[in-house]
């Protein structure tokens, strides 16, 4: 088995692994090239959707117009409770939640119950969106990732699998691992939960 330097500590997993097969889109299945830069965070929230409403979506054009149509793009890019109603708009329930304090007598709590409220999710077959640094490096861009399952052994969570709207393809960016150690220290501690 896979071993890893830091791994979670109390936080303990049901399953050895789960790995869910969740639809996979790209940013560049956007046809604008003007998109296709802004395109990751719904291109994320096209997998869910695809998930629990299978064919619920057309094309990434299209879930991106209702996006735009409902303000859900800014400045700042995609409003994470924008992104919410739009799921909404499809039948599914959904909803954003932040693990962080300015006060950092919280951070480890915080950072627990999310992981906690993450491993529930995934241990009952629901993918989350969570908020990292892109390609769990670079602290300057942000991205959505799908979380679609983990590794774990007796001592904790080892890492995550998930799917990056920002590769190319399915080959490049479905369910790929993340180990907990870095996840740890790129997850921003935002999740959009869906499916309850």
């Amino acid at each position: 088995m896979i071993r890893f330097k830091e791994k979670s500590k109390g936080v303990k997993a049901k399953a050895p692994a789960i790995k869910m097969d969740v639809p996979f889109y790209s940013h560049l299945d956007a046809s604008d090239p003007v998109w296709q830069d802004r395109a990751r965070s719904v291109a994320a929230l096209a997998m869910l959707i695809e998930y629990y409403r299978p064919h619920g979506i057309k094309n990434l054009d299209g879930l991106i117009a209702e996006g735009v149509a409902i303000d859900a793009f800014t400045q700042a890019g995609w409003s994470h409770p924008r992104l919410v109603i739009l799921a909404h708009n499809y039948g599914i329930l959904a909803y954003m939640e932040e693990f962080r304090s300015k006060n950092e007598d919280y951070h480890s709590v915080f950072f627990d119950k999310g992981l906690e409220k993450i491993l529930d999710h995934l241990n009952h077959q629901h993918p989350v969106m969570v908020s990292t640094y892109r390609n769990w490096t670079d602290e300057q861009h942000f991205n959505l990732v799908v979380l679609t399952g983990y590794l774990s052994d007796e001592t904790g969570i080892l890492g995550f699998y998930y799917s990056d709207p920002d590769a190319k393809s399915a080959a490049d960016g479905k369910n790929k691992f993340v180990d907990f150690k870095t996840f740890k220290s790129q997850w921003r501690r935002l999740v959009i939960f869906m499916g309850w």
